[in-house]
C-alpha cells in the first residue's frame, strides 16, 4: 500500500506541474492572440453583413491604405497647361480635366491646345483628344519624324509643331504628315498644379480605388500585410489551437478529484 500510495502521490504531483506549465502558457499565449482574435472576430462579423452595410460599393479612394495597396504613381508625374486644360503624364498615361484619356510611352515633352484639340506628346508618342478628354488619335513612333524632344504650337495656334534630332516640324490639320517648320514656336514647358487639380488628376489615375469589403477581407486574412500578415493570422490559428488544448488541461485538472 504505501508504494502504491508513493505511486499515486508521484502521478498527482507530475500533474499538477502538468496543469501549471499549461495555465502558465494559457495565459501567455491568450495575450498574445487576443489582438489578432478580436480583429478576426470584428472584420469577421462587418464582412458577414457586406450586403446590408453596401461594403462593395464603399470605395477608398485616399489615405494610407491606397499608398499602402500601390495606388499611388510610382514616378513623379508631370503637369503641363495646355490653354484651359490641365494634362498630366502620370506612370505612362495621359490624364486630362480629371480623366484618363490613354496611354503613351516614352518620356513627358510637353502638352499643348491646337485649333479646338488638345495634345500630349511624350518623346514617342502624340496623344490627341477633345477639351472633355475624349481620344481622337495616337501617333505612335512609325507616325512621327523622329523621337520627340520638345513640343509646342505655332503663333497660330492651328498646328502642332515637334523638335526632333532632324530639326523642327509642323504636322497638317489631318496629322498625317509632318514638314520642316523653321517659324516661331511657343514651346510646353511643365508647370505645377495647384493642390485641387493635382488631386483631381491622382483620383483619375487611382480610379474608383478599392472596396472597402476587399480591405476589410485582407485584414480579417492578414493579406493586407502581404506573406508576413498571412503567416501571422497562421500562427494565431495555431495559437489557438494550443489554447483549446491547454485549456482543456486546466479544465480537466480543476475537475480532477484530489485525494
Amino acid at each position: 500500500m504505501p508504494e502504491a500510495n508513493g505511486a499515486k502521490s508521484v502521478s498527482r504531483k507530475r500533474w499538477r506541474r502538468w496543469a501549471t506549465t499549461a495555465r502558465t502558457w494559457h495565459r501567455r499565449i491568450g495575450l498574445v492572440v487576443a489582438v489578432l482574435v478580436a480583429v478576426v472576430a470584428v472584420t469577421g462579423l462587418v464582412l458577414n453583413h457586406g450586403d446590408r452595410l453596401n461594403l462593395d460599393r464603399t470605395n477608398i479612394v485616399a489615405g494610407w491604405v491606397v499608398d499602402w495597396y500601390g495606388l499611388t504613381p510610382v514616378d513623379d508625374p508631370v503637369h503641363f497647361r495646355a490653354g484651359d486644360h490641365w494634362v498630366s503624364w502620370i506612370d505612362g498615361a495621359v490624364y486630362a480635366n480629371g480623366r484618363k484619356v490613354g496611354d503613351a510611352r516614352g518620356t513627358a515633352r510637353g502638352a499643348v491646345e491646337f485649333d479646338s484639340l488638345v495634345a500630349m506628346a511624350t518623346s514617342e508618342t502624340v496623344v490627341v483628344f477633345t477639351g472633355d478628354g475624349e481620344l481622337v488619335e495616337r501617333l505612335g513612333s512609325a507616325s512621327l519624324p523622329g523621337q520627340i524632344a520638345r513640343v509646342g504650337t505655332s503663333a497660330s495656334q492651328d498646328r502642332i509643331v515637334i523638335r526632333t534630332a532632324e530639326g523642327r516640324f509642323a504636322s497638317d490639320s489631318d496629322l498625317l504628315t509632318w514638314t520642316p517648320f523653321a517659324e516661331e514656336v511657343a514651346w510646353s514647358e511643365a508647370d505645377t498644379p495647384d493642390a485641387a487639380v493635382l488631386e483631381e488628376q491622382l483620383s483619375a489615375f487611382r480610379g474608383h480605388g478599392l472596396p472597402l469589403s476587399r480591405v476589410l477581407l485582407d485584414l480579417h486574412t492578414g493579406r493586407l500585410f502581404g506573406t508576413v500578415g498571412a503567416a501571422v493570422m497562421d500562427v494565431a490559428a495555431i495559437f489557438m489551437l494550443v489554447l483549446i488544448a491547454t485549456g482543456i488541461v486546466n479544465w480537466v485538472g480543476f475537475r480532477r478529484p484530489r485525494r
